[in-house]
């Protein structure tokens, strides 16, 4: 009892954290420089990193990386300075240099600065400029800030074509999708499944509408008021699926060639 009442728990990183404030303490000049130096440069990337909106055409690709950036994207203006974030793993960095950095400086010149991170097993892709910031926001329709309970697909690509379409939901499965085999003795070989888990209700609920005038077979599970799961089983059904939803992430696609 002495001793409970004398315990608290701290975070993992305290050290590093308490060393920063020490740090900052005692070298305050260097440290608000470097920062005024660190903003200069990013308000000269938001005003180098523009391009013509009009034109840019809402096109299988683009669609792919609107579904990308709802799973996995963050988007945010801070005072002077406007960024376009996508958060992915680590053993995912060859894909997202190949697929969407490269598709970003083809379409808008602006070449995304990737960051890995120090602690975690995970990379951030950055993307500073104003004229995508409002491209995606105002153009296209995608919200400002935190969005994982509420995005939506945009309306701009619910009535585009079936492929656009197709191809924006690619995107949101290639960001948080995730493939299982269920090696129960039950099954004579591993039985494959596709999940698809947000919390979000709205939008899996449009997924499952397409999936459905698309003749692909899918399941709920775990559903309440903001979280539920949308599944696909079995080999013929993700077969299916994948004749209609082109994923492009290698961490779906090498697990479901252990299906064949």
């Amino acid at each position: 009892n002495y001793f409970s009442k004398k315990i608290k728990l701290i975070d993992n990183n305290w050290g590093r954290i308490k060393g920063g404030k020490e740090s900052y303490r005692k070298n305050k000049k260097t440290f608000d420089l470097g920062r005024k130096i660190g903003l200069k440069k990013l308000i000269e990337l938001n005003q180098k990193n523009t391009f013509n909106i009009n034109k840019i055409h809402l096109d299988k690709d683009l669609a792919y990386f609107i579904g990308l950036w709802i799973g996995d994207g963050f988007t945010n203006k801070y005072k002077t300075h406007y960024i376009i974030q996508f958060i992915g793993h680590k053993n995912e960095l060859t894909y997202y240099k190949e697929i969407i950095c490269r598709y970003v400086e083809k379409t808008f010149t602006i070449k995304p600065i990737i960051k890995e991170s120090l602690i975690g097993n995970f990379i951030r892709v950055n993307i500073y400029s104003k004229d995508l910031f409002y491209f995606l926001t105002e153009n296209i329709g995608l919200p400002k800030g935190r969005k994982s309970h509420s995005v939506l697909i945009p309306e701009k690509i619910i009535i585009a074509e079936r492929e656009i379409l197709l191809s924006c939901i690619a995107g949101i499965y290639d960001a948080e999708g995730c493939v299982f085999f269920d090696k129960r003795k039950s099954y004579l070989k591993p039985y494959p499944r596709l999940d698809l888990h947000m919390l979000n209700l709205g939008i899996l609920t449009q997924i499952k509408k397409i999936f459905d005038e698309e003749g692909i077979k899918s399941s709920w599970a775990n559903i309440s008021n903001d979280n539920a799961r949308l599944l696909i089983y079995g080999k013929e059904n993700i077969k299916y699926f994948l004749t209609k939803i082109p994923l492009k992430n290698p961490k779906h696609l090498n697990k479901l060639k252990k299906q064949d």
